[in-house]
C-alpha cells in the first residue's frame, strides 16, 4: 500500500523539512521505502539535512 504526506505552507520557516525529515526517517526505521522530495525553490535543505550535496 503505497501512501503520500504533504507539508504546504506558503511561508518560510514553520518546519515542513524538519517535519518531513523526520517523518522520513522514523517510517524507513520500521522497514519502509522512503522517498523525501523537498520542492522549496527558495532553500530546499532536505538534501543537506541527509547529507548529501
Amino acid at each position: 500500500m503505497t501512501q503520500a504526506f504533504v507539508w504546504w505552507s506558503e511561508s518560510g520557516g514553520p518546519g515542513k523539512t524538519t517535519n518531513t525529515m523526520q517523518t522520513a526517517a522514523a517510517i524507513a526505521r520500521d522497514k519502509y521505502d522512503v522517498l523525501a522530495i523537498d520542492l522549496d525553490p527558495q532553500r530546499g535543505a532536505l538534501t543537506h539535512y541527509c547529507g548529501y550535496e
